[in-house]
């Protein structure tokens, strides 16, 4: 679902009080979310958040449409955009759950959309991170305070935020490894390769991911305090989640889903223990094939790889190229073969050899391997 291109438009005066402003846009945003998908196919949404008006007028934080007004310089301005991007992830809501439950008066399939669209523009650059959690936090206000004058059921407060929770880990982990798997995409076809047959990783992604899932049991701690509800049982959520048959609601679980989903056999691509930690900066690229007249493809994605990494001080490079002819499936990197460099002591040497054993490896015929940490 792909929104028109606006501009959401904040003015923040220098006496006055930011947090409050920016919690205001952060309503009127979600409001033209409702209203844009509400447009697009029908969706009931629900009215406007009942928030106290600001002194400073309606004019100072208002979201104006492309090409419908000049946006003043002096404004602070966030534009969200529609421009089609190669969507790696293919999965929809309504084939995952065939009778779609109501969240007070917002369907669950709305409140997905919802959070997917927030996460797109988080892992875009067009919101950051205390964006994304004043969004979720208004998420659950809309589901929960139509009208101040009704009381929603502890109950139903309690499923609504656990399903916030779920799905915005889930839309979190999606676009992180959608991200990861583009940059390694790019790559490999900038170097005139193709992609079939590659495994990318980049931990600087399971990171961030990490981070974002981290501030959203942080958000769900703090409403079930100021509610009085329980508090969340996130393990257990995420062992039971409805999308654990596509990889769950975490970075390594999207990830393995991806790979066995895009290769075969399936079970011969993944990782072997999903709760292992990479080091910082662990990058990772492997191929399942190399055949001789792609030989200067090859050396052009090393350059690409390389790049900045072999100027620091402290930094890990190694690479293995094995060509057409030897059919050799031992599930693991060749990179943990053979002689190496640096003592098994080193404790960079011995992080990143660690986790590329996690890695579970095919080969057809060839293969190419690419490992930088630092």
């Amino acid at each position: 679902m792909q929104t028109e291109k606006v501009s959401a438009v904040v003015r923040v005066a220098a006496d006055g009080d930011s947090y409050r402003r920016r919690r205001q846009w952060t309503f009127q945003f979600l409001d033209f979310l409702l209203r844009e998908f509400e447009d697009a196919d029908g969706t009931t949404a629900l009215p406007s958040f009942p928030f106290e008006e600001d002194d400073g007028g309606e004019e100072d934080r208002r979201i104006v449409r492309k090409g419908e007004g000049d946006v003043p310089a002096d404004w602070d301005s966030l534009e969200i955009s529609d421009e089609e991007e190669p969507v790696l992830l293919s999965e929809s809501y309504r084939d995952i759950i065939d009778d779609v439950k109501s969240v007070g008066n917002w369907k669950a399939d709305l409140l997905y959309k919802v959070a997917d669209t927030v996460m797109h523009d988080y892992y875009r650059g067009a919101l950051d991170e205390c964006a994304v959690g004043e969004l979720f936090y208004a998420c659950f206000q809309k589901c929960v305070e139509r009208d101040k004058k009704v009381v929603v059921p502890e109950e139903q407060q309690q499923e609504t935020l656990q399903l916030l929770y779920e799905f915005f880990c889930r839309v979190n982990a999606r676009w992180s490894v959608a991200k990861n798997e583009r940059e390694g995409r790019v790559l490999v076809e900038q170097s005139g390769l193709g992609w079939a047959g590659t495994t990318y990783y980049n931990s600087d992604y399971y990171y961030t991911c990490e981070q974002m899932q981290w501030m959203f049991r942080r958000l769900c701690d703090n409403i079930a305090v100021e509610r009085r509800l329980r508090a969340v049982p996130f393990e257990r959520l995420e062992e039971r989640t409805r999308f654990a048959h596509m990889g769950g609601v975490r970075f390594h679980g999207v990830f393995v889903w991806m790979q066995q989903k895009d290769n075969h056999p399936a079970n011969q691509y993944g990782m072997r223990e999903l709760e292992r930690i990479p080091p910082q900066h662990f990058i990772y690229l492997y191929r399942n094939h190399f055949a001789r007249n792609e030989e200067s493809g090859i050396r052009l994605l090393e350059q690409q790889m390389r790049g900045e990494k072999q100027k620091r001080e402290k930094s890990l490079w190694r690479s293995f190229l094995l060509g057409e002819g030897r059919d050799y499936h031992n599930g693991m990197s060749y990179l943990l073969e053979g002689s190496l460099e640096e003592p098994e002591s080193d404790a960079l040497y011995g992080a990143a050899l660690g986790f590329l054993q996690n890695f579970r490896l095919y080969r057809r015929e060839g293969c190419v391997e690419f490992l930088s940490a630092g």
